[in-house]
């Protein structure tokens, strides 16, 4: 249809899409769990065969927090390893003034909780929903229930924003997260490497001259 470039997400293990760059990223601070496949654990393929068939792998967590295994085998990484962490928008001060209750149905809450608390932001209370849960209607009116009852806020993900209906959304603020990398000149240069050669244009001529 004539895209250049399509970037895929949650499609490392999909074999049928011949891909030109492949990022394994890992949360530093879960790491792979128990280390085993579905229904076993949280994998869904061999640690090894996805570091294999990966260019590059995206560590996300700040300094300190990463496990040490995890440390020990990007050691033994031969490819570009990029560190991240996530960020809150710079006017997250202002939930600094009132408690917030916070909730998610994400892959792992507890990295939205912990990323709250490491910013400065009280949180009364928390609860966590399954990854992709359908929020109802009862399920807000509970929620608000709980945030009131503690006077606070209550606040959620950008992803579970996305999945509350128009009541929901006028009761929860939402709060976007970025990923910010340690390193941004490497991430350009892994990108540049797979960016279409363009041809330079001519300059425009100046319409004052």
């Amino acid at each position: 249809a004539g895209a250049e470039i399509i970037v895929m997400d949650d499609g490392l293990q999909n074999e049928h899409v011949r891909k030109d760059f492949s990022l394994l990223v890992i949360d530093g601070v879960a790491g792979f769990g128990n280390g085993k496949v579905m229904s076993a654990g949280p994998l869904r393929e061999p640690v090894a065969r996805g570091l294999e068939r990966a260019d590059a792998a995206v560590i996300v967590g700040g300094s300190g927090t990463v496990r040490p295994d995890i440390e020990a085998m990007l050691r033994a990484f031969a490819k570009p390893v990029l560190r991240a962490r996530l960020k809150p928008p710079p006017n997250i001060a202002k939930l600094k003034e009132t408690p917030v209750f916070a909730f998610a149905g994400i892959g792992r809450p507890e990295k939205f909780f912990a990323m709250l608390r490491e910013h400065g932001i009280e949180l009364a209370g928390t609860r966590k929903f399954a990854d992709h849960h359908d929020f109802t209607a009862d399920d807000m009116m509970k929620l608000a229930e709980d945030a009131g009852s503690l006077n606070a806020r209550l606040v959620t993900t950008a992803k579970d924003f996305a999945r509350l209906d128009e009541d929901g959304r006028a009761i929860a603020t939402v709060i976007p997260v970025r990923l910010e990398f340690e390193d941004p000149d490497l991430v350009d240069q892994l990108v540049s490497r797979l960016l279409p050669a363009r041809p330079v244009l001519p300059a425009r001529p100046d319409p004052a001259g």
